[in-house]
């Protein structure tokens, strides 16, 4: 699909077990162990996402395909509102830069509301969050053309820069 997207990485410090009544903000908040940033890489094998639908697309692991883990969030993180963290990201290609701009907002409103729906919705189908897993909540911006040759950097305002290159 040749795009990216500037996202939140929550590392899970605590077992989420399904269960009954839905897990409050707070607790997931807190079963959190760090904030990493990360650059999603979507793909699917459909040609035309448009022409396929939204059952085929979730059939094709959502379009999920490559992720750049990229380093751990900076001290302070969680004194920040996740919301409203700006995020610039910057594509360096031979035909010059360009800037993409985006905010933790973008996330469902935001990513801690958006996480913890993630949560509740497994818990209902019985599954379980581990500890120790890498949870991504959606991007910070709209996605990102990019093409082989070109790079990537993203900056989240305060918390850190995750960096990629694409190659043939």
């Amino acid at each position: 699909m040749c795009l990216a997207e500037p996202e939140f990485v929550f590392v899970m410090g605590e077992t989420l077990t399904p269960r009954t009544a839905p897990y409050s903000e707070r607790e997931v908040v807190e079963a959190v162990s760090s904030l990493r940033l990360g650059i999603e890489l979507p793909s699917t094998r459909f040609l035309d996402v448009t022409a396929v639908g939204a059952h085929q697309l979730i059939a094709d692991n959502a379009c999920g395909h490559d992720f750049v883990l990229g380093p751990t969030a900076h001290d302070g993180w969680r004194d920040r509102r996740l919301a409203d963290v700006s995020m610039s990201a910057t594509v360096t290609a031979t035909s010059g830069e360009r800037t993409v701009d985006g905010v933790g907002a973008n996330v469902l409103g935001d990513p801690w509301s958006a996480l913890t729906w993630f949560v509740n919705e497994l818990s209902a189908l019985g599954i379980t969050v581990e500890s120790g897993s890498f949870v991504t909540t959606g991007t910070c911006s709209e996605p990102i053309p990019v093409q082989p040759g070109d790079a990537l950097h993203a900056a989240f305002d305060g918390l850190g820069v995750v960096s990629c290159a694409f190659s043939e």
